[in-house]
């Protein structure tokens, strides 16, 4: 039976054919004045000063917006929330110490710094920030790139051993020629670059520039901190083999720092080997394979850094592994709180390139560690997270802090064995601070090589992000390209220049996928109102004496001429030219006064061949810049429609 006879099938055309025969055609003006279209109104700059002066600018709502603990305490649950707090501060406070100790170390540091920043900078941002999970204090990447600074501007006096000796921490400007860079402590530099990134973090929160992080894509960030975690690991190398190294520092350090094991490799301490090998892997083995079976059976994590730490220290202090195998330790710790002291001000517009390079990776980290954990529950304002972290780094190298940031580890574990605000962070400080004033010197056995073991097992899991690399060569090659730039940029040249290579890269991805405008030729579906990409579809067909086009894109100086070709070619193909071209411009998501330009241009050549050039629905932002370009002072504005049928139907009108 032919379908086509069907009576349904018949009386369903005949009512659909009725439907758009008494269907009235609108033009865009029209269109506005019946449905009472409201012009865009510019906003007066001295109107928009005087309210911003009246909603903005009260005293009581900078004050709370610059401490966010003023709005959350008073409606703190103590009687549900505060057991909660007190358990995950304890228990970050557990992973501080192992996790502070080893990464300190990265940054050329003695390892007692790692304890100090998560006190001293860590209380200003528990009253600052509006993360209430995000854990501060260190973070492999930024002592990796705070370690570049030391190592340059530190004396080398002071790496002639591993670390800082007790005096070293706690000299002053009469000991220290402080006019002399050569005279610097690295704690002393470390502080200096601490303030620089205190300075940027505030400069870019007051010029409220929260939204800087986009400028990281996630790709980019995982290449980078990939990277990254290769040299975090090759700085580690002096201690995985027990020899001594030469410090390099600048472009192609990992490659002169590959040169020299290969030289000194003759000299590996085996104890040394054994101790990282042995210990790296039980701990990888139980974090991939253990730690997730563990807790669940258990109401607490089980701090396995810190057991290892503890083991380490005591069995070093009984077999003396220091003398008997030559196992270099921590050394001298000092008890108590460090003496507040001014970094060397004048070493600051030396580190305004790094500092600014530490300020982007941190913040980014930082804000996009807080966004994860909010999870829609609260909200994270980035520029506030930017001042936060610019006034605790200010604080914070005043006694000895270099730059801090969140840890994912760290927040992950407040956030899941119950943390709900910042007094989590707060109890964990009040309980370091106790550790700092009586149980520091019990640490001075550690061997070196323990903390290297913990240090390769956190980073391992960086290494895993070599997965986003398959992904991104099967999703996009663009986005792959981008990570294997920033990667190989990191581990080759530096991790500075890794950052700037990585920026560049996502900039230019932006800028490459943003200038690409797609031409389409529309056709219509069984004589309806709904008009397709006739590539896509081919039950499209063509309208009789109209071409109709749709423009997807933004439109700008560097395609225009493209994007105009594209047009020329498609409305030209046939032998005999259309009587009308409809362009679809709703898609047409910007374009500036050169496009203005061509559109005009492209109309004249139309009017001289006998052509009617049809537009449908320009965006307000694009017809304002049509507008103000005096577009329709020529091109009539009864050629503007609201919808491609609208304008199809008008056109046969004609």
């Amino acid at each position: 039976m032919n379908s086509n006879s069907d009576p349904l099938l018949i009386q369903a055309q005949d009512e659909k054919n009725k439907i758009f025969s008494s269907y009235k055609p609108y033009k865009q003006s029209e269109f506005d004045e019946l449905y009472h279209h409201t012009e865009y109104k510019k906003i007066d700059l001295s109107e928009y000063i005087k309210n911003k002066l009246k909603s903005k600018l009260k005293f009581i709502n900078i004050f709370l917006s610059l401490f966010p603990i003023l709005e959350w305490l008073p409606k703190y649950d103590w009687k549900n929330d505060l057991s909660h707090d007190l358990v995950s501060g304890v228990t970050v406070a557990i992973l501080h110490i192992p996790q502070g100790m080893a990464y300190s170390s990265l940054g050329g540091v003695p390892p007692i710094v790692g304890i100090y920043m998560a006190v001293f900078p860590v209380i200003i941002y528990i009253f600052m920030g509006t993360s209430r999970h995000n854990s501060m204090g260190t973070l492999s990447v930024v002592c990796i790139m705070t370690s570049k600074a030391v190592y340059t501007y530190a004396d080398p006096r002071y790496f002639s051993s591993e670390f800082v000796s007790d005096t070293n921490l706690t000299s002053n400007s009469s000991t220290i020629n402080t006019h002399d860079s050569l005279g610097l402590t690295p704690i002393q530099v470390a502080s200096a670059v601490c303030i620089t990134v205190g300075i940027w973090h505030l400069i870019l929160g007051l010029c409220r520039l929260g939204s800087l992080s986009v400028l990281m894509s996630d790709i980019m960030i995982s290449g980078f901190t990939t990277g990254v975690a290769i040299a975090v690991i090759l700085s580690q190398i002096k201690h995985i083999f027990g020899i001594k190294l030469k410090r390099h520092i600048g472009t192609f350090n990992i490659i002169y720092t590959l040169v020299d094991v290969a030289q000194n490799i003759h000299k590996t301490n085996f104890v040394a080997l054994g101790v990282v090998v042995s210990l790296s892997t039980a701990l990888i083995i139980y974090n991939d394979n253990f730690k997730s079976k563990v807790q669940k059976k258990l109401s607490f994590p089980v701090p396995t850094e810190m057991i290892v730490i503890v083991a380490g220290t005591l069995i070093s202090s009984a077999l003396d592994l220091e003398h008997n195998y030559n196992l270099s330790n921590v050394g001298n710790i000092p008890i108590g709180l460090p003496f507040p002291q001014p970094p060397p001000f004048y070493l600051i517009p030396n580190l305004i390139v790094d500092g600014l390079m530490i300020s982007i990776v941190a913040f980014s980290i930082n804000i996009s560690m807080a966004s994860i954990l909010a999870k829609k529950k609260y909200k994270v304002d980035s520029n506030q997270e930017l001042l936060a972290s610019g006034v605790s780094n200010i604080f914070g190298s005043f006694f000895s802090c270099i730059p801090f940031a969140s840890s994912l580890s760290r927040s992950l574990i407040q956030l899941q064995v119950g943390g709900k605000t910042q007094l989590a962070s707060g109890v964990s400080c009040g309980l370091l601070v106790l550790i700092l004033l009586y149980i520091g010197p019990f640490f001075e056995p550690l061997p070196h090589c323990v903390l290297t073991s913990i240090v390769i097992a956190a980073v391992r899991g960086m290494l895993n992000q070599v997965g986003d690399l398959k992904l991104a060569l099967k999703e996009s090659y663009a986005e792959a390209c981008v990570w294997i730039a920033t990667f190989l940029a990191v581990v080759i040249l530096n991790v500075d220049y890794g950052l700037g290579v990585g920026v560049l890269c996502s900039l230019a991805f932006v800028v490459i996928t943003g200038q690409k405008v797609m031409v389409y030729k529309l056709g219509n579906l069984n004589d309806s109102n709904i008009y397709v990409e006739k590539e896509y579809y081919e039950s499209a067909t063509d309208v009789p004496g109209i071409v109709i086009l749709r423009i997807i894109g933004s439109v700008n100086f560097i395609n225009k001429d493209k994007v105009f070709n594209k047009i020329s070619k498609q409305c030209l193909t046939d032998t005999t030219l259309p009587k009308h071209i409809v362009l679809d411009m709703m898609s047409l998501s910007s374009a500036d006064t050169s496009t203005v330009k061509c559109f005009l241009r492209f109309y004249r050549e139309l009017v001289e061949q006998g052509i009617n050039l049809h537009l449908v629905k320009l965006i307000e932002p694009v017809k304002k810049v049509f507008v103000k370009c005096k577009f329709f002072n020529e091109f009539p504005a009864s050629h503007l429609y609201p919808t491609v049928h609208d304008a199809v139907l008008n056109c046969k009108e004609y």
